[in-house]
């Protein structure tokens, strides 16, 4: 028993650090894909080859998904409506006048988002020390926008991306259920889908834009659906599986870092003083949550 969960353990590290990785890469990613795709366009066609890859992976694996349940089904909709489409139309339109260090900083507030969550809908405690982690983390969000065009304004960069942390910060912690159910493969292929579906009117919009886009932004899509589309979301459900919602939503705090040092060699854009300051600041309030927890 302890060897079984030692190893369940062990993988779910392991996932975690490739989500983190391919993750990371994404939002330079995104900045590369944005020079020849709108953002939703963008969206779109990236969650179309994900959910495609993600099929022919689980007809290999499982011959096929386990249909859900009529109340699963809507279950998967909503989580593919909030931590698909909505997230990746908020985060891409964002990452317009955001650079993507400090995009992924905005982003990795999420933890406390998922944490406040738990404790509305699953009656998790949140002490004192948990909701100044949070006025931290968000203090540094505060920051990281003023270095960033429009700042905290409404309809700006940065609050677009708040915005989608917020969205992946729940998301994290609604999808738990839908694992323990149809395990980790399914449950991405579903909720995928579920966002694929979603975004699909953006695709036919954006067909044309194939035709314009150069090298770089039609590569840079492909990452997108490949890796973190398909791969990442296996591999952070079963992050999430074996160590729950809000311990794995922790583990994103590295994913900031290491998009930063990725952005400089992949789109030639360094952090500035503020990305730096503010996104110090939002690691140490995501930190101070997790151990207030």
């Amino acid at each position: 028993m302890l060897q079984t969960q030692s190893a369940k353990l062990t993988a779910a590290g392991l996932c975690a650090a490739v989500t983190i990785l391919f993750w990371a890469g994404s939002f330079p990613a995104i900045t590369l894909g944005l020079t020849g795709f709108d953002p939703l366009p963008l969206a779109a066609f990236r969650f179309l080859i994900a959910s495609v890859a993600l099929f022919g992976l689980v007809l290999f694996r499982n011959g096929g998904p386990t249909l859900p349940t009529v109340r699963d089904a809507a279950w998967f909709l909503f989580c593919g409506a909030l931590g698909i489409a909505i997230y990746n139309c908020l985060l891409n339109t964002g990452q317009k006048t955001v650079s993507p260090a400090a995009a992924s900083f905005l982003i990795a507030c999420q933890p406390v988002f998922a944490a406040i969550v738990a404790i509305v809908f699953f009656r998790q405690r949140f002490g004192r020390a948990g909701w100044i982690g949070t006025g931290i983390s968000l203090g540094g969000a505060a920051i990281i926008a003023t270095g960033q065009p429009g700042g905290m304004d409404l309809g700006a960069g940065a609050p677009l991306i708040l915005m989608a942390s917020v969205c992946s910060g729940a998301f994290f912690a609604f999808q738990r259920p839908l694992i323990a159910r149809y395990g980790p493969l399914v449950s991405s292929f579903w909720t995928l889908l579920a966002g694929a579906v979603l975004l699909s009117p953006w695709a036919v919009w954006g067909l044309d834009q194939f035709g314009t886009a150069p090298p770089s932004a039609l590569m840079a899509l492909a990452f997108l659906g490949l890796f973190p589309g398909a791969l990442a979301y296996v591999t952070w459900m079963v992050a999430i599986d074996g160590f729950g919602a809000p311990k794995a939503a922790n583990l994103l705090f590295f994913m900031a870092p290491v998009a930063s040092l990725l952005s400089i060699p992949l789109v030639g854009m360094w952090p500035n003083w503020t990305t730096i300051l503010g996104g110090a600041f939002a690691i140490v309030g995501v930190s101070i949550v997790h151990k207030s927890r």
